[in-house]
């Protein structure tokens, strides 16, 4: 079957899956390398562990269960991290444009000022104000030059 580029690109199946490798390939050099070796390890241990099912060795089965255990969950939180990183990276990008167009329509200059108007049009922002601080003194520090 033959499908077209367009019902590819629409499939509503293995969204996660598209999501995470979106992310993936986002995600700076260190993190896709930490992300290389858990399952390189994680491969190495199903091969001791058929290995210690072949000649039925006891100890080694329950250890490499344990440590395949240990090196799935460390999958998990790589993952999770990258996500949490990628997510950031994100809010900073969607916050920025934000303000960057709410300065640029205010005459006021006064910091105090654009962030409380800010936040009366964004309420959502409100447990951010610190990182609305610092992008709103970076986006008045860029308009002066």
């Amino acid at each position: 079957m033959i499908m077209k580029q367009e019902e590819i690109t629409t499939m509503p199946r293995c969204g996660g899956i598209r999501t995470f490798i979106q992310e993936y390939n986002q995600s700076p050099k260190v993190n896709k390398l930490s992300f290389f070796l858990p399952y390189l390890i994680l491969t190495l241990e199903l091969i001791v562990l058929i290995d210690a099912l072949i000649i039925y060795n006891l100890i080694i089965i329950i250890i490499t269960i344990i440590l395949l255990t240990i090196s799935v969950l460390e999958i998990i939180f790589v993952t999770r991290e990258i996500h949490s990183r990628i997510q950031e990276s994100n809010f900073d990008k969607i916050l920025t444009i934000k303000l960057d167009d709410f300065v640029t329509k205010k005459t006021e200059k006064n910091v105090k000022i654009i962030i409380s108007d800010f936040l009366e049009q964004y309420p959502e922002y409100d447990k951010h104000r610190n990182k609305i601080y610092h992008t709103t003194c970076q986006i008045l520090e860029i308009h002066k030059k």
